[in-house]
């Protein structure tokens, strides 16, 4: 090692240490381009189903502050901006837009977010339905971008293998999103309401009945070996989401369930028909997971659909595959990428620093890399007290569901110990672990947070152990409940508890250990990789399993119920119901509610479906857990607001470098 290279990882070894310490002791229809040096006042407003996403952006000292009001239940986003910077907005898909000059304020309790912004706020409102011929392309939101350099990431890998269908963790799909391109795609750059833009598919038409999804696709577009793209390689990417294999996973799968069939109409033509009604806002969602990444058809073919050996798959993405070794993976620009703006940067490096590590965090402040997707509570401090790092806070808000009971295993296929279980354990202490490494608070719901089918905090733990007053008494329920299970001096023989290697995690899990060895049930905690964690625990082997939270394409409770407490077609558990729980009553109610226009009538069957489940406790649940994106400022062209998932936004062609 170089005596420069070996001084900088010195300084970044001793930055780890004083962390450590730290840690320890605490559509397009036209072009609208507005420049004016003066106030403007906007109110954006869009009547869609959206669920209320709080975000605070701190990059440079420019206040702005947003109104977030939200009606039910009848759901309206409207937007109240200030700004004395230029507002400028670009070339995208466009729906209507209103702007007024004076506020309209409806008296309807509101929350305030003060938020500061780097430069500019953009206000753009995409549809999800393109309309006209000209083709849309993703570009950075800056007007004069740079080109060249290397982008380093601390990432979190690597990958026990590299098949993303058969994924849920961010050490595939942020190592391999970026080699590859989807059919349609979401866009954070703009709104946090993560509108769905053009992506391979550069336009598409739903048939007037809503069961017919034809999609058009660009022409021209190549895969990274040279062979062409086209409506075969759609159709086999998504026939191996949707109907994978026998013994190949597929993580994605329920989401997409009621997709019927999928034609090819011609060379860029493809067709989806469906069996059963969806809306196209949670299908549009649903295509544009950025899990959906479009593989070759022949690719595909020679491996039946199980890539998890293989790392250099053709994609078409802004990419190309260059080296991967076991501390980092780097990809190099496509120089014949389609899109003839991106990317901008020459090089991604993805260098392997395990989350919250304190030689991530060092690597971040310390300048060897641009950008960390998981920034501590403790590096945030730090980030505040300078001008040259930015942040970017926000909540999946999707319900943390991290530990799985396997209900087709003894002793937890008796809801008895399921539910002693659950009240064993110490959630207060559960939420001071987790504050740690990110905001954290208590939810106690099997929704997303602040959605119109939530129930008030206040009224949730009335049902749930929560305050150190009530302890004693939820552990001596909890006792009498093992008692009448048949388990009054403990159940007999070690509990196999695998868990993800993350600190966090680890940290979790010796809680819940303790805990309930209390209850007499004793767990052997078993370290894994997320990858390796998933295979484990797909493949049942297990008695409480670190499932992690459950995936959503959006925050309907639609999106993740059937994939994550439900059944598939055949009547086993969906791939990714890691408790392996079925239940009758609750997937006949979840399929009238997939089917439901009405909110009224959606909210009384989603009090229904949450008894079932706080009756069944398949899951221990109650936490909402935030994420910090941190990078330096030199880094630009990043989200400004947050988002329902980060797992959308790791092609990075929309970010360049200011140095």
């Amino acid at each position: 090692m170089n005596k420069t290279l070996g001084l900088q990882w010195a300084i970044v070894m001793a930055g780890a240490m004083l962390l450590a310490l730290a840690a320890a002791c605490g559509a397009e229809k036209e072009i609208v381009e507005v420049v004016k040096e003066v106030v403007v006042e906007r109110e954006v407003i869009k009547e869609v189903p959206v669920e209320k996403i709080v975000t605070e952006v701190v990059v440079k000292e420019v206040p702005v502050e947003v109104v977030v009001i939200k009606e039910v239940p009848v759901e309206k986003i409207v937007t109240e901006v200030v700004t004395k910077e230029v507002i400028r907005t670009v070339e995208v898909p466009v729906e209507k837009i209103v702007v007024v000059k004076e506020v309209v304020r409806t008296n309807v309790p509101v929350e305030t977010i003060i938020t500061k912004i780097v430069e500019k706020q953009v206000i753009t409102v995409a549809t999800p339905v393109p309309v006209g011929e000209r083709q849309f392309y993703m570009t950075t939101l800056d007007a004069n971008p740079r080109y060249g350099g290397t982008l380093k990431i601390a990432a979190h890998g690597p990958p026990a293998h590299f098949d993303a269908y058969a994924s849920i963790t961010i050490a595939n799909i942020g190592a391999q999103n970026l080699m590859y391109d989807q059919l349609v795609r979401r866009d954070a750059r703009r709104t946090p309401l993560l509108p769905v833009i053009p992506d391979l598919a550069h336009r598409w038409e739903i048939s007037s009945d809503g069961m017919t999804y034809t999609f058009f696709l660009r022409e021209g577009a190549k895969f990274h070996d040279g062979s062409d793209f086209g409506a075969e390689d759609v159709k086999a990417t998504y026939d191996r989401i949707i109907f994978p294999p026998e013994d190949v996973g597929s993580y994605r799968q329920g989401v997409l369930e009621t997709v019927k069939s999928i034609d090819v109409v011609d060379e860029n033509t493809v067709a989806f028909t469906l069996s059963e009604f969806r809306s196209d806002s949670y299908l549009m969602q649903a295509f544009a997971s950025g899990w959906n990444i479009i593989n070759k058809k022949e690719v595909l073919e020679e491996n039946n659909g199980d890539l998890k050996k293989v790392d250099n798959t053709p994609g078409t993405g802004p990419f190309k595959y260059l080296e991967r070794t076991t501390e980092s993976w780097t990809t190099e620009r496509n120089p014949d990428y389609w899109n003839p703006h991106a990317p901008y940067v020459d090089r991604v490096e993805q260098i392997w620093l395990r989350v919250f590590t304190p030689e991530s965090q060092a690597a971040l402040l310390g300048g060897l890399v641009h950008f960390n997707m998981f920034t501590t509570s403790e590096t945030l401090k730090e980030i505040k007290k300078r001008d040259d790092m930015s942040y970017l806070l926000w909540s999946k808000g999707v319900p943390g569901i991290d530990f799985a009971f396997n209900t087709q295993r003894k002793p937890f296929d008796d809801v008895r110990v399921r539910r002693a279980a659950h009240l064993a354990v110490d959630l207060e202490g559960y939420v001071d672990i987790s504050s740690v490494y990110a905001p954290s608070w208590f939810n106690g719901d099997w929704f997303a947070a602040n959605s119109v089918y939530a129930r008030p905090l206040a009224e949730i733990m009335k049902e749930l152990p929560w305050d150190y007053a009530r302890r004693a008494d939820a552990v001596t329920q909890a006792k009498a409940l093992m008692a009448d299970a048949g388990y009054a001096d403990g159940y007999p023989g070690k509990l196999v508890f695998p868990v993800q290697e993350t600190t966090r995690n680890q940290q979790w899990a010796a809680l819940i250990q303790a805990n309930l060895k209390e209850i007499g049930l004793d767990l052997d905690i078993q370290i894994h990789s997320a990858s390796e964690l998933f295979e484990v625990v797909a493949g049942g082997a297990y008695d409480i399993g670190n499932s992690g939270a459950c995936p959503a394409p959006l925050l309907d409770p639609s999106a993740y119920f059937r994939p994550c407490f439900g059944t598939k077609a055949d009547g086993t558990h969906a791939d990714n119901n890691f408790a392996r729980w079925i239940n009758k009553d609750f997937n006949d109610i979840l399929t009238k509610f997939q089917l439901e226009p009405d909110l009224t009538v959606r909210i009384g069957q989603a009090r229904e479906m949450e008894t079932i489940l706080n009756t069944e406790r398949p899951y221990l649940s109650g936490i909402q857990v935030g994420i910090i994106w941190g990078w330096n400022n030199s880094l630009r062209g990043m989200p400004v607001d947050g988002f329902a998932s980060d797992y959308d936004e790791y092609q990075w062609d929309f970010v360049w470098l200011d140095n």
